[in-house]
């Protein structure tokens, strides 16, 4: 990247952001904070129009616009209105009907026309397990009891004091609620249908809202610029293979520019340019919302590889996989303009769900391997002490990634001696693996391991920082003990890759197993039969999912990038760009 300073006549400030963002490489840095009250009221017309996109349902075809964007958003307003004003209304009838359904049908008016007689009738519920009081000169009718409670009113010319928990009368007869309850579901499926209706002009806000996102985003630069008569300066970065073309650019429209090198202090934007086969991770990125600092190391890759591994461990089942595919691949064909990174991760991860399940033949919690298939189990993984070889692999996969880890570092810092101290790390790594496999998997702990141990640790603190840094970096060999905990300990929690595989194994198959202890005897048996499996496995998926972004991105994110060095501290490239509206306006 190249740090940017632009320079250009105050009176010319739009139409150089129009040809910088034509030119469609600079990602701006803001020198003043962006304001003003025109850009609060395009920022407002924007979530206006958001809030109207989010309340209509996908369309089932487009129609031609017969109205502007902003009727239909005054007319999904009024519904949204409407809708709320409804629903308020229904929730607060259906609570009060909740309140009187015991004391059943009769008319509040009456009661109060009673009382100006001198008749009083009065309601009541008493605590549970508190005995109907019996007041002189009174009538006592109960009405329900429930739960150790019970419902009663009390009919007096007096109005004498009663040890229970007055009920007030409601303004209504529960017939009268029921019908206005009605009236009120019935408003809400009419409302239902008229945003239903006006799905089909989606595409009118959907061109709004992109119209109101460049404008906002135009008048946002434009106002973050520093402006002093005559001068405007515009700041930002811009991809250093793109520094000629922006000179060319700024000669003709006689701009003033400088390009320099970023300086440390500077928060440079991160333009990751990846292998098409990587680009899928940045689905996940997006998603947890990471980015790599400008100095940092790009790991997706890595984060991909390792990543597809955890997730077909931690899902296991080839069944599942199967299904996670399918359903893809259905939503692919269902939507196949939408962005393809999360489609290629998935497929990507569900096939590697698939070739894992059928090495170790798991399909669906069962044992029951298609015959075809059977063939294709290792026994390593799936005969007698299966367990304690998964959790020997889970080690290994540990011990494998964290020495990527370090064994880039070593690549990276090839002209320092501070290489020798990450090859360290390395053999640290490996001595305990060692360690881990003689304290869980009870393996004998080889000697060499120990001298191996030993050296690496000397060979770490030796070079950790080359000589005229030791002074200044001192505190890492003070912190060097904790270091060595924290390797062993980012070790061992590869182990979790076993423990929820394992677990979710065994949660399919209980559910399995109560579905045969069900019965086949009749249609319910098997519709209850039916029902356990389904509501079981999704419950599964749903937690093998939740597994996968805990445990499977938080290795990637946490345990490996830690030991390259990495801290997430990016902020995501994103260049302005300029586009007219058929009026040639912003």
């Amino acid at each position: 990247m190249k740090k940017l300073i632009l320079l250009c006549l105050e009176r010319e400030v739009q139409p150089t952001l129009e040809e910088v963002g034509r030119f469609g490489q600079v990602h701006v840095e803001h020198l003043r904070r962006p304001e003003g009250e025109d850009l609060e009221g395009e920022r407002a017309r924007l979530e206006r129009t958001k809030r109207a996109l989010a309340l209509l349902p996908e369309p089932e075809e487009q129609a031609d616009p017969e109205c502007s964007g902003e009727e239909i958003i005054a007319s999904l307003e009024d519904l949204d209105g409407r809708r709320h004003r409804t629903r308020e209304m229904l929730e607060k009838l259906r609570g009060e009907r909740k309140r009187i359904a015991p004391f059943g049908e009769f008319d509040p008016l009456q009661v109060r026309e009673l009382a100006n007689r001198d008749i009083h009738i009065r309601l009541y519920k008493t605590a549970p397990k508190q005995p109907v009081p019996e007041p002189d000169d009174a009538v006592v009718r109960v009405f329900r009891r429930a739960k150790g409670e019970a419902f009663f009113a009390v009919i007096s010319r007096s109005l004498p004091k009663i040890e229970a928990e007055p009920i007030d009368l409601p303004d209504m007869s529960l017939s009268e609620m029921d019908e206005w309850i009605r009236r009120a579901e019935r408003e809400l499926q009419e409302i239902a249908q008229s945003l239903k209706r006006c799905a089909c002009y989606r595409h009118v806000l959907e061109d709004r809202l992109h119209l109101l996102e460049t404008r906002v985003h135009f008048h946002e630069v434009e106002r973050g610029m520093e402006q002093a008569e005559p001068v405007a300066v515009l700041k930002g970065f811009c991809p250093a293979e793109r520094e000629e073309e922006l000179r060319g650019l700024a000669a003709r429209r006689g701009w003033g520019v400088i390009l320099t090198d970023p300086e440390p202090e500077d928060r440079v934007p991160t333009l990751i340019r990846n292998p098409r086969w990587v680009r899928p991770i940045k689905a996940i990125f997006d998603m947890i919302g990471i980015t790599p600092g400008y100095r940092e190391v790009d790991v997706s890759m890595f984060f991909l590889i390792f990543l597809s591994i955890f997730f077909a461990i931690l899902v296991g089942d080839a069944g599942y996989g199967a299904l996670f595919l399918g359903m893809t691949l259905a939503v692919r064909a269902k939507w196949p303009h939408a962005p393809g990174h999360l489609f290629h991760l998935l497929i990507l991860m569900s096939s590697c769900t698939i070739v894992w399940g059928v090495l170790t033949g798991t399909y669906f919690g069962t044992g029951l391997v298609p015959g075809p298939l059977e063939r294709l189990q290792i026994g390593w993984l799936t005969g007698e002490g299966a367990d304690a070889h998964l959790m020997l692999l889970c080690f290994v996969i540990g011990a494998v990634h964290l020495s990527l880890a370090h064994g880039w570092n070593a690549i990276r810092l090839m002209n320092s001696v501070r290489a020798l101290s990450q090859i360290g790390w390395i053999g640290v790594t490996w001595s305990m693996f060692f360690a881990v496999r003689y304290m869980v998997l009870n393996e004998p702990f080889p000697p060499a391991a120990g001298w191996t141990l030993l050296g690496s640790a000397v060979l770490v603190l030796l070079f950790m920082n080359p000589p005229r840094e030791i002074k200044k970096n001192g505190f890492g060999y003070v912190t060097f003990p904790l270091d060595l905990i924290n390797n062993f300990v980012d070790l061992v929690s590869y182990v979790r890759l076993f423990a929820v595989g394992a677990a979710t194994f065994a949660v399919a198959h209980s559910f399995n197993q109560m579905a045969l202890e069900t019965g086949y005897d009749g249609v319910v048996s098997g519709i209850v039969a039916t029902l356990i499996i389904f509501l079981g496995h999704t419950m599964n998926i749903l937690l093998a999912a939740m597994a996968v972004m805990v445990h499977g991105v938080r290795l990637n994110a946490l345990e490996f990038s830690s030991h390259v060095g990495m801290e997430w501290s990016g902020t995501e490239y994103r260049p302005f760009r300029y586009e007219a509206d058929s009026a040639g306006n912003t």
